[in-house]
């Protein structure tokens, strides 16, 4: 039996898997060579970067502070939500992090207080 924490997880990973593609370009599972790429710029990002966390409890500023250093997130909100209420922005980068985690664009752990999203083959080669 699952705990209804992991439910309500798992239902929000299916919920957010669903809608994905109401906000944001498909994600083509395989991609084809010199064919433009709406999220390789945010996946360059991770793999620069490496690691992104966010924690349960930041305070607002920290937490809008972190979303934005991820600058291509903007880029995409821009390009593919450019009328979306400015209130609700930082609900749709992390809708975009998230989203891109249930396409296995991004790898997405859960650590005692928050989540750490990965670039997915960094986060490959860590766990061997």
């Amino acid at each position: 039996q699952e705990g209804a924490a992991v439910v309500a997880l798992h239902l929000l990973e299916e919920a957010v898997h669903t809608m994905f593609t109401d906000y944001f370009p498909k994600v083509e599972k395989l991609e084809k060579p010199n064919t433009p790429n709406p999220y390789q710029e945010l996946m360059e990002w991770f793999l620069t970067e490496g690691n992104f966390e966010l924690s349960d409890e930041l305070p607002d500023a920290v937490y809008q502070k972190k979303l934005d250093s991820i600058k291509p997130l903007q880029k995409i909100i821009d390009t593919y939500q450019p009328d979306f209420p400015k209130s609700d922005t930082y609900f749709l980068k992390e809708f975009l992090l998230w989203g891109l985690v249930s396409y296995k664009k991004l790898s997405k752990n859960r650590f005692t207080t928050g989540y750490q999203f990965n670039d997915v083959y960094g986060d490959f080669i860590r766990k061997l």
